[in-house]
């Protein structure tokens, strides 16, 4: 039963992260509504996440901390994908002076690994993740 709660918490932290990225801001207020949890909890799930550096508050709003940044540029430098690729996309954009993009699938999702532009480049504007 413990387990189950455990899961629980967990899952409930993670609803409060996933809206904090879809929303970009917002209030605890905001953050109830959406997740219907009680105030309450939700505010404990924030000052758990605002401890772990995840969450950081700016006057009465929450926002995702930079702490994602950290783990996706770890994970992303780490791909095996983009440190074979890497040497190859930067021969292909001197050679032809194009953007190039590398991206994958991943959970029906396209994500993009890495992006070179010409310094002169105007038009698709697009960042890793």
């Amino acid at each position: 039963m413990e387990l189950r709660r455990a899961d629980q918490i967990r899952g409930n932290a993670f609803r409060v992260v996933e809206f904090l990225h879809d929303q970009q801001r917002a209030t605890l207020g905001e953050i109830v509504d959406h997740l219907e949890l009680s105030k309450s909890t939700t505010h404990s799930y924030l000052e758990a996440l605002l401890h772990l550096e995840l969450v950081r508050r700016v006057d009465d709003e929450y926002e995702l901390g930079l702490k994602f940044l950290d783990f996706g540029g770890r994970t992303w430098s780490r791909s095996d994908l983009y440190m074979a690729a890497k040497p190859q996309l930067r021969d292909l954009h001197r050679e032809t002076g194009q953007t190039v993009h590398l991206a994958v699938e991943e959970y029906e999702d396209l994500v993009l690994l890495e992006r070179i532009n010409p310094d002169e480049s105007v038009g698709f504007r697009a960042h890793a993740g």
